[in-house]
């Protein structure tokens, strides 16, 4: 058996033994090129043929039990706390065991978080530490009233099921009002997530009747004037482009929304605006307008929804080009 190379009698120089020619070997056995002879080594702070002798102690203490968290329901704002204190051992002997923040087991501690740490050390100054957290709550995970127009379902989680995780969903023919998260949870904070505000209560978003967005055309068209842009033309090309909509509903029957016992569209917003400036920017506008203007005309029409999105557009017979269909005439003079 060798154990150290370098003590070992050299029977000749240059002697290269076959390793499969041992009776006995202890480890397993591999060839470095190019190999040097070193020696045993020992555990760090220990020497010695055996490694029996202590030199330095550079061996920490070891954890052996280490409390979890703790939560206190402290409904009067404060409460007597006790925890299992955290146990160490060492290779040596453990010499010093104490809280770094001044914390013992049995006082009194009032609402909030606290960091316990305990730290253990050896004569030579190794250390080991043991950390938790202490809190004193008000009420812990309070239970959530069903969304308005739904229901949850929770269950509990985590160490002796103390944490909560709750679905939402609406009932039939309702919808949230908002995006809501896949899940709402409450963790060892105590209180509910996601959240803006942890010191309010949690109330779940409502639901509400569901129904499809509104489909609305929008128009805009340019009516040059040689004679001047005034309230009474926007009075007059407003109420001819209400006649040319309703005109065109009672051939196709686009509105979303009618007067009772007509074709008349309901809820349309015509807008009229003199604009002198843009008659002088654009070039074809300044000779057709000449000095007199345009007439700006923006529509807003709530149309029916049709899952084809070009039907109502671009069908038989459809005003695929409004300004064909909603002119001022002779209604509005100078317009062209």
């Amino acid at each position: 058996q060798v154990r150290d190379c370098r003590s070992e009698p050299v029977l000749y120089p240059g002697l290269i033994l076959n390793w499969a020619g041992y009776e006995v070997t202890s480890g397993g056995v591999e060839r470095n090129v190019p190999s040097l002879c070193g020696q045993r080594k020992c555990p760090v702070g220990y020497t010695g043929a055996n490694c029996q002798q202590l030199v330095v102690d550079k061996e920490p203490p070891v954890v052996e039990h280490c409390p979890g968290d703790l939560w206190v329901i402290a409904k009067n704002g404060s409460a007597v706390v006790s925890w299992d204190e955290p146990h160490f051992s060492d290779n040596i002997g453990v010499t010093k065991i104490y809280e770094r923040n001044g914390h013992r087991s049995g006082t009194t501690l009032l609402w909030g978080t606290y960091d316990i740490t305990y730290i253990a050390s050896d004569a030579a100054g190794n250390t080991a530490s043991c950390s938790f957290k202490v809190s004193l709550l008000t009420d812990f995970c309070p239970a959530l009233a069903d969304p308005v127009g739904g229901s949850q379902v929770c269950k509990d989680w985590g160490a002796g099921g103390q944490f909560k995780v709750c679905e939402i969903a609406c009932n039939a023919g309702l919808r949230f009002s908002e995006p809501v998260p896949e899940f709402y949870t409450c963790g060892a904070e105590g209180f509910w997530r996601p959240t803006r505000e942890p010191s309010m209560p949690l109330v779940y978003p409502s639901c509400s009747p569901s129904k499809p967005a509104q489909r609305v055309f929008r128009i805009k068209m340019l009516f040059p004037s040689d004679v001047l842009c005034n309230k009474a033309g926007q009075a007059v090309l407003r109420q001819k482009v209400t006649n040319s909509v309703n005109g065109l509903n009672r051939d196709w029957n686009f509105c979303s929304y009618a007067i009772e016992g007509t074709r008349e569209c309901k809820d349309i917003q015509i807008d009229v605006k003199c604009d002198h400036y843009r008659g002088t920017q654009n070039n074809r506008v300044r000779r057709q307008a000449k000095d007199g203007g345009v007439y700006v005309m923006e529509a807003e029409l709530p149309v029916v929804n049709d899952d084809d999105d070009d039907l109502t557009l671009t069908g038989p017979g459809t005003p695929t080009n409004w300004r064909r269909y909603i002119h001022p005439g002779d209604s509005l003079p100078g317009c062209e």
